[in-house]
């Protein structure tokens, strides 16, 4: 049972970085870059030049698998459209230490010369660290770009499925250890203009949760839009995005602007 659950999260990875984009020369060629002196600091970067928005990406895989170079296609789509992009590799296994890793890589792509607006955002586990983080947000981070987020830990544990199954993995059995690192149950005051997408067929982490979250993050004083995504489910979302919502997406990354949402 364990191989085969851990055999379908390396699926869910993998399908999720590699479904099909109309080819797109990159802008300049990827580069890794250290920013910081820990030996898993280091990224991806996808520079689009000078004065053009950053989006800092948090690839998912369920807080137990990091391999960034599955979301080549989609940054490199995003760096061509005039993004530049970041994807750094994180702690594992330990969300506090994956925190602190993030907060380097934004202070990191905060420093980067002539820069647009700064954006952190990530998919499925990434998304629950970029909104943990945009909590207690870093001085310069702009917005948050969250994608079939993993937002209520114990929620998700008790809806079961391959998010328990992961949340367990990563946090052990201790509900309290859930709840601590649940975004839902950080939210005090309010987070960046933040953009939460989801897929209203998600069958991996129920779209509930992530209203829920949107509405907490609203009743804080954030800036929120949440869009659910008709008969997109937790492995294509990031591509129906690219897809189907460009215009929007480019546009919250360029100056902020939320889509119309729930």
């Amino acid at each position: 049972m364990h191989d085969s659950r851990l055999s379908r999260v390396v699926r869910i990875v993998c399908l999720l970085f590699v479904l099909p984009l109309t080819p797109t020369p990159p802008v300049r060629a990827q580069e890794q870059v250290r920013y910081g002196d820990a030996a898993v600091q280091v990224a991806d970067l996808y520079t689009a030049g000078s004065g053009t928005p950053v989006l800092v990406l948090l690839t998912g895989g369920g807080w137990i698998r990091d391999d960034t170079a599955l979301a080549r296609p989609w940054a490199s789509t995003v760096q061509a459209a005039g993004v530049t992009v970041l994807v750094p590799h994180y702690t594992l296994g330990a969300p506090d230490a994956a925190r602190a890793d993030i907060v380097q890589a934004v202070s990191f792509a905060a420093q980067l010369p002539s820069r647009g607006r700064l954006t952190l955002g990530g998919h499925s586990a990434g998304a629950h660290l970029a909104a943990t983080v945009g909590l207690d947000p870093p001085r310069d981070l702009d917005g948050l770009l969250l994608l079939s987020g993993i937002y209520d830990l114990p929620g998700a544990v008790q809806d079961g499925g391959m998010a328990a199954w992961l949340v367990q993995q990563a946090l052990g059995d201790d509900p309290a250890a859930w709840q601590a690192q649940s975004p839902l149950a950080r939210v005090h005051t309010a987070a960046p203009p933040t953009w939460m997408v989801h897929g209203a067929t998600d069958r991996e982490v129920s779209p509930e949760r992530a209203t829920t979250f949107a509405t907490r993050l609203r009743d804080a004083g954030t800036l929120v839009s949440l869009s659910l995504l008709r008969d997109a489910d937790h492995m294509e979302l990031p591509y129906i995005v690219l897809r189907q919502h460009r215009r929007e997406l480019l546009q919250f990354l360029n100056t902020g602007q939320l889509p119309a949402g729930s």
